[in-house]
């Protein structure tokens, strides 16, 4: 996982699809970022240090690693490593879960017994995919 201010498009599965303006709007309004949803054995995810909802900064700006700092950025790269195990924003668990850890905004903190055997299912999948 790298943590960033600002994030690198380059290699984000659909990203070269977007319109410049929605490449500079990602930039500026995105928490984290993960290459390809689904690819629990090659992956890339970036969490934009400089964005991440509810960082509080310092006076003389700088981000203040206190306990709300910290958990928040957990929850980010938690979010987005959900994603690399292939959950999405618009999957039935996630939306019908008001506190789904997917959940773009508020962001929550919860994975269904659902999303665990998704998650299991797809490592199993590609690692077998792997040894072969």
């Amino acid at each position: 996982m790298e943590n960033k201010m600002g994030l690198d498009l380059n290699g984000v599965e659909k990203a070269d699809k977007l319109s410049e303006n929605a490449r500079d709007q990602a930039n500026v309004t995105t928490d984290g970022l993960t290459d390809k949803i689904g690819d629990t054995q090659n992956n890339r995810t970036q969490i934009n240090m400089g964005l991440t909802s509810g960082i509080k900064w310092n006076e003389d700006g700088y981000i203040d690693w206190e306990n709300s700092n910290i958990a928040t950025v957990s929850i980010t790269g938690a979010h987005e490593k959900g994603h690399e195990l292939g959950l999405r924003h618009t999957d039935k668990e996630t939306t019908k879960n008001p506190r789904s850890l997917l959940k773009i905004t508020p962001k929550g903190t919860q994975i269904s017994p659902a999303q665990r055997t998704q998650i299991t299912d797809s490592i199993e999948q590609q690692q077998k995919k792997e040894d072969k």
